[in-house]
């Protein structure tokens, strides 16, 4: 019974839905208002919504109507804005004119806009609603849109058409390009401004023992140098701070992490990283961290102290703090870049304190127990073997003073002008050392420009009297010339030389003399001008060799070396290359 319910309900809705079917395909479409013109638009290919002066006609006008277009006609009469569709539907045509010679608008520059035709008006019947008009493909020269509705083809009812939204596409593509154009440039820039940066911070920034740090970070505060975190073993035995001080540096050729080791052949070397290291200080939090033990000495620019910091001894150069021009000078000297050597004294850091009634200078080195040379041979006497080692490293750092290094990260030339044994100092393995920089200047060979500092008003005669060279006691050095500068530490030099030689035991049953300075018996203890240069350049006066020397094989090569050092003209001394070379000869003797 179910069955035969559900088969008649289906026969008779089949049945009402054909005739609603065929009421609807019989039913006339409702006839709609719609605008109804031509309007003659010049629109900036730029900006597609910008329209210039135009014309606004009323309907009929067959001249300005697409001609051939029978579906298109207005339905009513010629001076109406609006016509009648008895097929339902409007219509706007859109046509582009290229470069139509139009003399109403030639006002603007037919060059930089697009002028557009559009036409707006009822689709004639049905038929052409459905086939014709409205299923037209748009094209580049040509749009047709169709609408249902009372004023359904108005220009803010259809919105832009599909050739300006194509030109909007374009537009915006366009800025997309150039977006990523100038956002790629800014990111580059961007990028060489981060690979700039990191050399040249390098340079402002405090460099603490033997490698450049900047307290960029927390994680940069407790950053442990691969110097300072590893330990030397040698045959498996851990060698003393002060060992690893001497062996482990940068030498001035490498890379700024090379480690410089010269074991014998038969020894074995392992670097250990250290369970625990002490965190690295920089400029300005330094000084509260270092000890002072004791006072070591005072100079003309300020004191120098014994120091202890984070377990290891420092030597601590305090200026006065009406003499901060001498300790920024010397600060720029001591961090010259790539003035890393091993008879070089090495820098530490640079600060200044607050002690609650003045500012103090300080300029942390390294620090050497056996003190300068002076003092060394007040209470020493040496053999030939360490004589030659004195002679051969304090030449060597010379050299390397004087010596230009060229490369992106190369060093400049440097005269010490102030050579004398107390600016020398003595290591442990009885080594010199250069140090006390502050009269330095250098000399770049690219601009051949002279960094003189500006504190001394006299340009030639700068350093110690007593070992002022013969051209600068009667004022004929050249100050424009950085050789003659680098011959005076010649000069000065090999007195030094003889200072060490005047001490040097040739034999068993020699007897060395006192200490004296040079031209002690000739000169008051703190001479003039006037006195050096009577007695230096007037008389041609050169200090006496012991005789034991004269007759002694290596002593008389070593006196011939430093007399050639002294002479009296600055071209006919030797070249510290030409000495260190000599004395290395004869180390081997």
């Amino acid at each position: 019974m179910k069955i035969l319910r559900l088969f008649v309900f289906t026969i008779f809705y089949s049945a009402e839905s054909k005739k609603h079917v065929k009421k609807r395909k019989n039913r006339q479409p409702e006839p709609i208002w719609c605008n109804c013109g031509v309007r003659i638009i010049h629109t900036s290919p730029f900006d597609s919504d910008s329209v210039f002066p135009g014309a606004e006609i009323a309907c009929g006008d067959p001249a300005l109507l697409s001609p051939g277009r029978p579906e298109a006609q207005p339905y009513n009469d010629f001076n109406s804005t609006h016509c009648l569709s008895l097929s339902g539907t409007c219509f706007r045509t859109v046509r582009f004119i290229r470069k139509n010679r139009i003399p109403d608008f030639h006002s603007a520059d037919e060059s930089n806009f697009h002028v557009h035709k559009k036409a707006y008006g009822c689709v004639a019947n049905e038929f052409f609603a459905k086939m014709s008009t409205c299923r037209s493909k748009p094209s580049s020269l040509i749009d047709d849109q169709c609408c249902e509705g009372h004023n359904c083809n108005a220009e803010e009812t259809l919105g832009p058409t599909g050739a300006e939204q194509r030109a909007q596409q374009r537009l915006r593509q366009w800025y997309m390009i150039s977006g990523g154009i100038v956002l790629g440039i800014v990111l580059m820039l961007m990028v060489l401004l981060i690979m700039l940066w990191r050399p040249i911070s390098r340079k402002i920034c405090t460099q603490v023992k033997y490698y450049n740090y900047c307290d960029w970070s927390a994680k940069g505060q407790n950053a442990k140098s691969d110097l300072e975190n590893k330990k030397v073993e040698i045959d498996g035995k851990p060698w003393t701070p002060e060992q690893k001080h001497e062996i482990v540096r940068r030498d001035s050729n490498r890379s700024d992490s090379g480690i410089q080791l010269d074991p014998s052949p038969n020894t074995t070397v392992s670097v250990v990283p250290l369970v625990q290291a002490p965190p690295n200080l920089v400029q300005r939090t330094i000084s509260r961290q270092i000890t002072l033990l004791e006072i070591k000495g005072k100079g003309r620019y300020g004191e120098v102290y014994h120091g202890r910091w984070q377990g290891t001894d420092v030597a601590v150069k305090k200026f006065f703090s009406w003499d901060d021009v001498s300790w920024a000078r010397e600060c720029s000297i001591y961090t010259t870049s790539m003035l890393r050597h091993s008879n070089i004294l090495g820098f530490v850091a640079a600060d200044n304190k607050d002690n609650g009634h003045t500012t103090e200078l300080w300029l942390i080195t390294d620090y050497h127990h056996n003190g300068s040379l002076f003092d060394y041979l007040h209470t020493h006497v040496l053999t030939m073997e360490q004589s030659l080692t004195m002679i051969f490293s304090a030449i060597s750092g010379l050299e390397f003073l004087h010596k230009e290094i060229f490369g992106t990260r190369g060093k400049c030339a440097i005269a010490h002008r102030d050579i004398k044994s107390k600016n020398i100092l003595v290591k442990s393995n009885g080594e010199c050392v250069i140090g006390d920089l502050g009269l330095a200047i250098r000399y770049d060979s690219k601009s051949h420009q002279l960094d003189l500092p500006t504190f001394t008003s006299d340009r030639v005669v700068v350093g110690t009297k007593r070992y002022l060279a013969p051209e600068i006691l009667n004022r004929a050095l050249n100050p424009e010339n950085f050789s003659a500068y680098a011959r005076a530490d010649v000069y000065g030099l090999g007195l030094v030389f003889w200072e060490i030689l005047s001490r040097t035991v040739l034999h068993e049953t020699h007897e060395v003399a006192p200490y004296k300075l040079p031209f002690e018996d000739q000169v008051p203890g703190d001479p003039t001008l006037s006195d050096m240069k009577a007695v230096v350049v007037d008389r041609g006066y050169r200090p006496v060799f012991s005789s034991a020397l004269e007759t002694h094989t290596l002593g008389r090569d070593l006196m011939r070396l430093v007399e050639e050092c002294w002479m009296e003209s600055p071209e006919a001394r030797l070249t510290p290359m030409r000495i260190r070379m000599t004395a290395q000869k004869l180390m081997k003797l």
